[in-house]
């Protein structure tokens, strides 16, 4: 994985280097505002929480944000709302437990994009949860777990994948290939090249006479 010239072994140690580390395990609607970086490679993220539970609380990210271990993000029966270009990467597992969707007035994917990385496993609403309504791109090295029967525009890529007895409904976003939050697993193309037969060739030599 290579980038700005340097070459790491793989994406997870990219990540592991390039992403700006914060102190959470859990951000609700409980959590006090807070506000970290930008870093020298311009990562950065601000959590605004909502004053009332009427109304959305605020994530700002910019580049890669990473957390070690485990991250809860959200408030049962409540909403998130994001702005700007980035990917929240848990070297855990990760649960979101509310509407994870675009601030008011921007498109998704095309207005502001937000990737979430779980090292482990991600669980998309717990049984306590009401459905969701996701707008993201959502990958999870283990199994990803749908308790409900979510609304997800984006992409969700897992090894397994555990719906239960519930279906979500997954709206895949053509313009989401053109607009990747940053660093996300599928986010520059791959160009592979397998090798079928060859002959060699020698161009015609002409002679004058």
């Amino acid at each position: 994985y290579e980038v700005d010239g340097t070459t790491y072994i793989n994406q997870r140690t990219f990540l592991d280097g390039y992403g700006l580390n914060i102190p959470a395990g859990t951000i609700n609607d409980n959590t006090p505002a807070f506000s970290y970086g930008p870093d020298i490679h311009g990562n950065a993220i601000r959590w605004t929480p909502t004053a009332d539970r009427n109304g959305p609380s605020l994530l700002e990210i910019q580049g890669v944000i990473r957390v070690d271990g485990d991250l809860h993000l959200g408030t049962s029966k409540a909403m998130v709302r994001y702005d700007g270009r980035g990917t929240i990467y848990t070297t855990g597992n990760f649960a979101l437990h509310s509407d994870f969707v675009p601030k008011a007035g921007l498109r998704f994917p095309s207005d502001t994009s937000v990737g979430i990385i779980a090292a482990k496993n991600m669980l998309l609403a717990d049984s306590a949860d009401a459905q969701l309504r996701l707008s993201g791109a959502f990958y999870a090295q283990g199994a990803v777990q749908c308790t409900k029967q979510n609304e997800i525009a984006g992409t969700i890529v897992a090894n397994f994948y555990d719906f239960g007895n519930q279906i979500p409904s997954i709206f895949q976003v053509p313009s989401l290939l053109d607009h990747m939050p940053p660093h996300m697993p599928g986010d520059e193309s791959v160009i592979s090249i397998k090798e079928i037969s060859w002959r060699e060739r020698r161009p015609w030599i002409i002679q004058k006479t």
